[in-house]
């Protein structure tokens, strides 16, 4: 996991770029309430620590569907927005929920909730791009009575710490099975109580553990390509440095603890795996 690159903008000028697109009476109730949304983004911005305590909006309706509507609705400047948003994201965060690290980004979550809160509905700050399946799963869940539930890719600073371990057994017939915990791990605990009650309610733990076939597979897949690159046998240690650097390339792109990458580690160390890779059973091995 790692951190998103948050959009650097003067938030309220860009609340005024989309409520410039809207129509008269929509436009008017919204500049009548900018003076209360610059407080509520200043709340956002500058005291997030304490943003659990956030009490739900007195905005009721046409006010509340305004603000909403200007996340909904279409228009150039929030089109732009978006846009922004992810074009500044890393290759891999550009195409990469960040919530599971498997599924591919299609949408926007709102960190608190719009329904609740429609002030911060265009707020990019308050905008996490994510797959959809994340985001139907995470709903208004964000908070409990004590702290945030869920992990802000902007706002939390992801620990350099490893907290996602992952243990390698093998099956009776020989299959290599990952089982993944985490561990706090010296990690300060109010931002790995978050980090537990994400994993939680992601079921990133029973995710990663279902997903581990697939990995391996392209593993072998990775070593096989290699053998035909360059024409010859691999040995233990060449198929171990192979898996090896794939996972120190994707800990550079989504930090230490990206499943995928603890996952080759353990398969890395493990000359009972690399032995069962079925083209090179029988090889020569140093």
């Amino acid at each position: 996991m790692k951190n998103l690159k948050y959009l650097d903008c003067n938030e309220l000028s860009e609340f005024d770029l989309i409520v410039s697109d809207k129509e008269s009476i929509a436009r008017e109730r919204l500049m009548g309430i900018r003076p209360i949304l610059n407080t509520e983004y200043g709340r956002y911005l500058n005291s997030f620590k304490n943003i659990f305590e956030i009490e739900p909006t007195t905005f009721s309706d046409p006010i509340a569907s305004d603000l909403r509507g200007c996340y909904h609705i279409k228009t150039k400047a929030r089109d732009l927005l978006l846009h922004r948003i992810i074009n500044i994201q890393s290759t891999q965060f550009k195409h990469t929920c960040p919530y599971c690290l498997i599924n591919t980004r299609s949408s926007f979550d709102h960190y608190v909730p719009e329904g609740a809160f429609p002030e911060f509905s265009i707020l990019s700050r308050n905008l996490v791009p994510c797959c959809t399946t994340c985001n139907s799963i995470k709903k208004e869940f964000w908070r409990n009575a004590t702290q945030r539930t869920i992990i802000h890719f902007y706002n939390d600073i992801i620990p350099n710490e490893q907290f996602l371990f992952g243990a390698l057994t093998f099956k009776e017939d020989n299959t290599p099975m990952i089982t993944f915990h985490i561990n706090q791990n010296g990690i300060n605990i109010d931002i790995y109580n978050i980090i537990q009650s994400h994993f939680n309610r992601f079921n990133l733990i029973i995710k990663y553990n279902e997903n581990i076939d697939r990995l391996i597979s392209d593993i072998i897949d990775d070593v096989e390509s290699n053998r035909l690159e360059f024409n010859e046998r691999l040995t233990v240690t060449s198929i171990s440095n192979i898996i090896r650097n794939k996972s120190n390339r994707w800990k550079i792109q989504y930090g230490i603890n990206y499943w995928k990458s603890v996952a080759m580690d353990e398969l890395a160390n493990s000359n009972h795996f690399i032995d069962s890779i079925p083209s090179y059973v029988g090889g020569v091995y140093n």
